[in-house]
């Protein structure tokens, strides 16, 4: 089957690649680069990668596709003092751009990543059982109105997942450190310790990003055998890797042999609600495998293979500001995430 993958050079983007190629997909990636950040190595696997905005797609592009996995935007996003004209305009319009071309195309089979943020800081349930949605911060109700807008632009016809992904951690190629727990192993290993201005008594949960790939091409094989149009939202995440980060980083520190330390002040916000049990009765043909050491020591030999170092950390964190200071100037102008231009002929091919 062909697959048409958005944010395809992501951290998450770089592990399902592979993962679908291995499992006999084509796939076809569209990226603008505004994530990327230096690879740690080299993808084996050749695919046809596209350089432009998902949010020019056109049913044109997805000639041939049948399927459309949707993770352009939907990693962690800083907040900052982004307006929330410029979070709903990226992750909306992006949503409903690529679910609108794949409904033009006649695409069936969509999947779309968001995040457990949609529950950030509201109490557990409401009343009937059901977990409250957060639309007090601009970044939730932008996921939220996403998750919307991406279901609404489906055909009638087309079976729909939104995955919303617990707190991602582990190897990729397209490592990214604005998780805690990923920027601590690398930390313990180039400089030998890991610090943390808070207490770490907030609980998290964390879910490996190839436990997270194989829920997205076990989504992708269940809405082939499906009958029915349709959506459904599932949380994906382990209940045994709901923690709190002093206990996630004090595994760091025993795994690795680094000292961890942590400040006084409150690590705020409250646990992310989630039914974490529905995966399994939803789709019990998947199970997550990776704990929370195994992944710690596995992404410590992928780093260390890779020979990341404090260069590497460098030109990373180099690449990250660059994208946070010119998205922050589009906040304060209020204007939309500007796009890069695009080519009089579409969006540009190449082989990657």
């Amino acid at each position: 089957m062909k697959v048409l993958v958005t944010g395809d050079r992501g951290y998450l983007g770089s592990v399902l690649v592979p993962m679908l190629r291995r499992a006999g997909h084509d796939v076809v990636g569209v990226d603008n680069g505004w994530r990327d950040v230096p690879p740690t190595k080299r993808s084996p696997y050749p695919y046809e990668q596209r350089d432009g905005d998902v949010r020019d797609l056109d049913a044109a592009n997805l000639a041939g596709v049948g399927a459309v996995v949707h993770l352009a935007g939907t990693a962690s996003t800083p907040q900052d003092d982004w307006a929330a004209s410029v979070v709903q305009t990226q992750l909306v319009d992006m949503a409903r751009a690529v679910s609108s071309a794949a409904a033009r195309a006649g695409v069936e089979r969509l999947v779309m990543v968001s995040s457990r943020d949609v529950y950030h800081g509201r109490p557990a349930t409401t009343t009937t059982g059901a977990p409250l949605l957060d639309r007090s911060s601009p970044l939730a109700s932008a996921r939220i109105s996403a998750e919307d807008a991406f279901r609404l632009a489906a055909s009638p016809a087309a079976s729909v997942a939104v995955l919303r992904l617990a707190t991602l951690y582990g190897a990729s190629p397209r490592l990214r450190l604005d998780d805690e727990l990923n920027r601590a192993v690398v930390a313990a290993l180039v400089d030998g310790a890991v610090a943390v201005d808070h207490d770490g008594s907030r609980q998290r949960a964390f879910l490996h990003v190839k436990d997270a790939c194989r829920t997205i091409v076990h989504a992708l094989v269940r809405l082939g055998q499906t009958t029915t149009a349709g959506s459904d939202t599932i949380d994906v995440g382990r209940a045994e890797d709901v923690l709190t980060l002093r206990d996630a980083l004090e595994l760091v520190g025993v795994i690795t042999g680094a000292p961890v330390t942590f400040g006084t002040s409150p690590d705020d916000g409250e646990v992310l609600p989630a039914d974490l049990g529905r995966l399994a009765q939803v789709w019990p043909g998947l199970a997550l495998r990776w704990t929370l050491a195994h992944g710690i020591r596995d992404l410590c030999r992928d780093l260390t293979t890779s020979h990341v170092d404090a260069e590497w950390v460098r030109r990373t964190a180099s690449a990250r500001a660059v994208h946070e200071e010119d998205v922050g100037a589009a906040g304060a102008a209020r204007a939309a995430v500007p796009r890069r231009p695009r080519a009089a002929t579409g969006l540009r091919h190449h082989r990657g």
